[in-house]
């Protein structure tokens, strides 16, 4: 049965690694790029900060402070929600958001909002986003199936 994380209560400093399955070699410069992008738009969105990294070919290693958790505006979620996924997913995201509430149905755009703001100032939904996206779209390009990661992050 799998250990819960070891998490500081709220302010904590961290020092991440997590390795590609099989120990393959898949990232050169320019998925490393791709990568350290994903990084950062995580980083932006959830609050976390990246003090430095070492992405190797192989694994990545991520010196972090994830902040003590604060409240989070409907302004300032909407401007990480950018940051997060971009001008188009996050345009289209809005619109879902208007349509529901000209429909009356103000609570859902509510549930969603806060579904947002507790993957926010937590290490795991931090490593989560970027890990996630970065197979998602490694996979997309060459045709992979599956994670590319070996297990959890340590």
């Amino acid at each position: 049965m799998r250990r819960p994380r070891i998490k500081s209560p709220g302010e904590g400093f961290y020092h991440v690694v997590s390795r590609i399955s099989g120990r393959r070699f898949l990232m050169d410069d320019g998925e490393k790029d791709i990568l350290l992008g994903m990084v950062r738009a995580a980083a932006a969105f959830s609050g976390v900060e990246v003090y430095t990294y070492a992405l190797m070919d192989n694994h990545f290693h991520l010196l972090l402070r994830v902040p003590q958790r604060e409240e989070v505006d409907d302004a300032e979620l909407s401007r990480r929600v950018r940051a997060l996924y971009g001008p188009e997913r996050s345009g289209r995201l809005f619109a879902q958001w208007g349509q529901w509430l000209s429909a009356g149905d103000a609570v859902r755009v509510e549930e969603v909002r806060e579904r947002l703001r507790a993957r926010m100032y937590d290490l795991s939904q931090f490593i989560k986003t970027f890990k996630e996206a970065y197979t998602q779209d490694y996979n997309r390009r060459t045709g992979n199936t599956g994670t590319i990661w070996e297990g959890r992050f340590k």
